[in-house]
């Protein structure tokens, strides 16, 4: 129970973000083995809430391979942070598909006035972690699920995710998926 959360707080607090990615290991270890999924989301939504926040999102995406389960839970809070963005971005996508205008993500969010790009999206950076990940991690599955929620998310009409992840990076989920989705037929 508590003893337990505060051991996963502990470290988690140690080893994020302090040296190799071989801490950050450890820590995603620590978390599965401890199954605190409370204390996991209260963790990552606090290291969103520094003043660093961008960088643990950055560390989060480059230490996929290492740590899964800690990356997809950043990148949920992360998401969560910035849906009232991915919303707006919908709509300005529509209105530039409507003009017939070029689809520009990057326009779309500087109308919004963010300053976000879209490199700095969930849903690329979830794409990119989901890769990164080792298959056989119980949270490859859960980073291939939260790319889903997020591509899911958009009105299916506007395709604007097409737009969203770029060239290199859906022929690389392709080339990922569809040699899983041969064999199983």
């Amino acid at each position: 129970g508590e003893s337990r959360a505060s051991v996963l707080s502990a470290w988690l607090h140690v080893l994020w973000g302090r040296g190799p990615a071989g801490a950050c290991a450890l820590a995603d270890a620590a978390a599965a083995a401890t199954r605190d999924w409370p204390v996991l989301d209260a963790y990552a939504a606090g290291l969103l809430q520094e003043e660093n926040a961008k960088e643990h999102v950055n560390q989060a995406v480059r230490n996929a391979g290492t740590a899964p389960l800690l990356c997809e839970c950043i990148l949920r809070a992360y998401h969560a942070q910035y849906a009232r963005v991915h919303g707006a971005l919908c709509t300005q996508l529509h209105l530039q598909r409507t003009a017939n205008a070029r689809i520009h993500v990057d326009n779309a969010l500087q109308k919004l006035g963010t300053k976000l790009t879209s490199d700095e999206l969930a849903i690329h950076r979830a794409a990119a972690a989901a890769l990164a990940a080792p298959p056989a991690h119980p949270a490859h599955l859960t980073l291939w699920r939260l790319y889903m929620h997020l591509y899911l998310q958009g009105p299916p009409d506007y395709q604007y995710l097409l737009f969203i992840s770029h060239t290199s990076l859906r022929k690389k989920i392709s080339n990922h998926l569809l040699p899983h989705m041969i064999s199983d037929r």
